[in-house]
């Protein structure tokens, strides 16, 4: 793929638990979504559905302890986040990677 086709978001059979060793339960299953370069997109669902789980996928700020990724894959133009260590994580919170929370007059 080259740059210009290089997509900016991918998630790929996401699935995420949550808890402690031992009790976790699944939270998000095999979740797959595409964002290109210049696409605005919404993620919009039920309350307890996994928007938030997924977005702080997304942004590895999940408490490394009670949390697995159990499938899948998060790509960010091209860089494999569940690879990614902090320092790569700070590069891109805040400055290309952000999360608007449920309550927007609060956020913006």
């Amino acid at each position: 793929m080259n740059a210009s086709n290089k997509l900016l978001l991918e998630i790929k059979d996401l699935s995420v638990a949550l808890g402690y060793p031992g009790e976790r339960n699944r939270v998000i299953d095999n979740i797959n979504l595409v964002i290109a370069p210049g696409e605005k997109v919404a993620l919009v669902g039920e309350s307890g559905s996994g928007k938030s789980v997924t977005a702080l996928s997304v942004l590895g700020l999940h408490e490394k302890a009670l949390s697995e990724y159990e499938t899948g894959q998060i790509y960010y133009q091209g860089e494999d986040l569940l690879q990614a260590d902090e320092h790569i994580f700070r590069q891109y919170r805040g400055r290309e990677i952000a999360m608007i929370f449920q309550e927007p007059m609060t956020s913006l």
